[in-house]
């Protein structure tokens, strides 16, 4: 569509959004580089075009750009304020509260974010990793569970869903859900990780330690 229409501000925001997300979760810089320059172009034509302000937030924070908290929050503020509905800035605002450890503030931007799309497989398991942080494992269990019905292909939710039946000591069950999670993204060391927390809970302290080293390498 730019190539038809180098002017079309609302296309360029949509490109801005591919390749911010994709930046999010590809190391490759070219992302983060070409999301750049798609924000930069919408908003010399539109300076309050939602798409491209909530692309420069995820892209600030990001590890591409060292996780720059307050510039992203002004520009996710600077979204919202464009289009207070726009459920998926809220998200993206409350996991940055979430990992800033303000869970109430999160789970506020959640609760907005679910009640304008009940179905959104991050939200739910937003809430659930919200929950399981203030020590309610059963509602985090809950919370994860509901994301993988809503979306079965969800690869965040099978990685976090080991960690509440873990942490309510229900330790087969957590080990079958690691494995599944092995299955679905092999490479994630997240996964190492709680293999490792696993082992842990069983007393193998010596496995334990080797998982964690394998999983910071």
């Amino acid at each position: 569509v730019v190539e038809l229409d180098r002017d079309f501000a609302e296309a360029w925001g949509q490109l801005a959004q591919a390749y911010s997300q994709m930046g999010v979760f590809d190391v490759d810089a070219k992302w983060s580089e070409q999301a750049e320059h798609a924000i930069a172009k919408t908003l010399e034509l539109d300076p309050i075009q939602c798409d491209a302000l909530q692309a420069r937030g995820q892209i600030l924070w990001s590890s591409s750009r060292g996780f720059q908290i307050r510039p992203a929050l002004r520009a996710l503020n600077a979204a919202l304020k464009v289009n207070p509905g726009r459920y998926t800035v809220r998200w993206f605002r409350g996991a940055i509260l979430f990992h800033l450890g303000f869970y109430e503030e999160a789970e506020r931007d959640i609760e907005e974010c679910l009640l304008a799309n009940p179905e959104y497989a991050m939200g739910l398991a937003g809430r659930g990793l919200i929950a399981q942080y203030k020590g309610d494992y059963g509602a985090a269990h809950e919370f994860n569970e509901r994301a993988l019905a809503v979306d079965p292909a969800f690869n965040h939710g099978y990685i976090w869903s080991p960690m509440a039946p873990l942490l309510m000591g229900r330790i087969e069950e957590a080990r079958e859900k690691a494995r599944r999670a092995r299955q679905v993204v092999p490479e994630e060391t997240l996964i190492t990780g709680i293999e490792g927390l696993i082992a842990a809970h069983e007393g193998n302290f010596k496995r334990a330690e080797q998982l964690a080293d394998e999983a910071c390498l």
